[in-house]
């Protein structure tokens, strides 16, 4: 073998050996980071989770209070139908009682002067 070539095979098991000695830390480093990485991302998956219960619980409660201003809106339209009623009801009275009230009253007074 030619010196030129157990030289060229030498610098060959140098690199190798350089490249497997960076490559074992950066292994280390990369496996640690995603180590870490998985840690975070399960203590967000269990936030995550306490997150979407209270989701969940808002969103019944939100449900609860608009069912219930519903059954009040329902409730509120019924008393307002109820009392345009008797609005209704009353100004039938006061127009029975005005004109039962108004006709003997204008009549009976002599010389009085009616406009119309």
């Amino acid at each position: 073998m030619s010196n030129a070539l157990q030289i060229a095979f030498f610098a060959a098991c140098v690199a190798v050996v350089l490249f497997v000695l960076m490559l074992i830390p950066l292994s280390l480093l990369l496996y640690r980071s995603v180590r870490r990485t998985a840690e975070q991302m399960e203590e967000m998956k269990t936030d995550i989770k306490l997150l979407m219960q209270d989701l969940r619980v808002t969103v019944q409660n939100i449900n609860i209070l608009s069912a219930r201003a519903n059954q009040q809106l329902d409730d509120l339209g019924h008393i307002v139908r109820v009392v345009q009623g008797w609005s209704v009801r009353a100004n039938h009275v006061v127009e029975e009682v005005s004109s039962a009230v108004e006709a003997p009253f204008i009549t009976d007074v002599p010389g009085a002067f009616i406009c119309k």
